[in-house]
C-alpha cells in the first residue's frame, strides 16, 4: 500500500466577476502556476498536528470537524506565493476537502466518490459570516477546474477554456499593499447586477468568439463601472492609470476585492519586453503570465503522477 501523496492546486485570479459572484452570478477565474500543494503521509500514531490552518477559517473548521479521518494522516501545506491575492485559503479547503472524498482511490483501497458541489457547499458553510454575502466558491471553481473558468453558481454553470488570444500576453503583478478587504466584502449589502452583468456577458460572447477586440471593450467597460461603484482600492487605480500612460500597456486592472492584491496587464506579445521592462521598473512583482496557465488539481502518488478520476 502507498503511503504517501501530494495534492496540488493552482493560484487563481479573478479576471472578472468578483462581486457578481457573491450574487451568484457570472465570474471569471484565471488558474497559474506556482502551484498551492498538500503532502500526505500515513501516520503510525493518529494526531492531529502539523497543518496551521487558522481554527476560524473554513480549512480549521473543516479539519476539526473531520478530525477522526484526517488524525490519520500527517499533512503538510506548501504555499508558494506568501503574499494575499492568490487563493491560499480556498485551496487549502479544497485540498483538504479533496483529499476526504478521495482518500482511498488516492492510496488504492478503493472507488471514493468526488462531488465538487459538496465541496462549494461546504465551502460557504463553513465560511459564512454574520455580515455580508457569503464567500461566492467561484476562486475555489476556478482553481479546482483550471485553465480560465467561467463559473456561473445561480445556473449550475462551470466552462473552463483555454488562453485563446496566441497574440495577446498578460503578466499577473502582486501589489504588495495589504487592504482589510474582508471589512468591505461584510460591508456591502447590495451588488449592481444590471450594471455588472452587460460587460460579463461581453467577455463570454468574446471568449467564445475569440474576439479580442470585443474582450479588451468588455474588461474595460467592466473595470469601470467597479470604478464607478468605487470598488478600487486607491493605490491600484495608481498603478493601473501609471502602466496604462504607456501605449505598449492594452489593459491594466485590478483583480479581487477592491482590486487590492493583484493588477493584471495586457499587451501585445511582440511587446512584452518591454512591457516587463516597465513593470519591473515600478518595482512590482510578475507572479505569472499567459505562459503559466495551469492544470486544475492534481494527485501524485510518489516519484509519478496517478490519474484519479475526479
Amino acid at each position: 500500500m502507498l503511503t504517501q501523496a501530494r495534492i496540488s492546486i493552482p493560484g487563481k485570479t479573478f479576471i472578472a466577476g468578483e462581486y457578481l459572484a457573491l450574487v451568484g452570478g457570472p465570474a471569471l477565474v484565471l488558474a497559474t502556476n506556482p502551484r498551492f500543494s498538500l503532502t500526505i503521509t500515513a501516520r503510525t500514531k493518529p494526531a492531529i498536528e502539523g497543518l496551521n490552518f487558522h481554527p476560524d477559517g473554513p480549512s480549521g473548521k473543516f479539519l476539526s470537524l473531520q478530525s477522526d479521518f484526517f488524525k490519520n494522516w500527517d499533512m503538510s501545506f506548501n504555499d508558494p506565493y506568501s503574499i494575499g491575492g492568490f487563493g491560499a485559503s480556498s485551496a487549502q479547503f479544497a485540498l483538504l476537502h479533496l483529499f476526504y472524498q478521495k482518500g482511498q482511490d488516492i492510496f488504492g483501497d478503493g472507488q471514493g466518490q468526488w462531488d465538487l458541489h459538496q465541496m462549494l457547499q461546504d465551502y460557504r458553510q463553513l465560511s459564512s459570516e454574520n455580515k455580508g454575502f457569503p464567500p461566492s466558491g467561484a476562486d475555489i471553481v476556478g482553481a479546482v477546474s483550471g485553465g480560465i473558468t467561467w463559473f456561473e453558481r445561480s445556473q449550475g454553470r462551470v466552462q473552463t477554456f483555454s488562453w485563446p488570444f496566441q497574440e495577446i500576453e498578460f503578466f499577473v503583478l502582486s501589489t504588495g499593499q495589504k487592504v482589510p478587504t474582508h471589512e468591505h466584502l461584510q460591508g456591502l449589502s447590495q451588488i449592481p447586477e444590471v450594471v455588472l452583468s452587460a460587460p460579463m456577458l461581453s467577455l463570454h460572447e468574446a471568449l467564445s468568439r475569440l474576439d479580442w477586440s470585443q474582450f479588451l471593450r468588455a474588461m474595460r467597460q467592466y473595470r469601470d463601472a467597479l470604478w464607478n461603484q468605487g470598488w478600487c482600492a486607491e493605490h491600484s487605480q495608481k498603478i493601473v492609470k501609471t502602466l496604462e500612460n504607456h501605449s505598449e500597456v492594452l489593459l491594466a486592472k485590478g483583480c479581487g476585492a477592491l482590486g487590492a492584491d493583484v493588477v493584471i496587464v495586457f499587451c501585445e506579445k511582440s511587446k512584452s519586453p518591454s512591457v516587463r521592462a516597465l513593470i519591473d521598473k515600478s518595482g512590482l512583482k510578475i507572479v505569472a503570465s499567459s505562459s503559466d496557465v495551469s492544470p486544475g488539481i492534481q494527485v501524485e502518488l510518489s516519484s509519478h503522477q496517478k490519474e484519479v478520476t475526479l
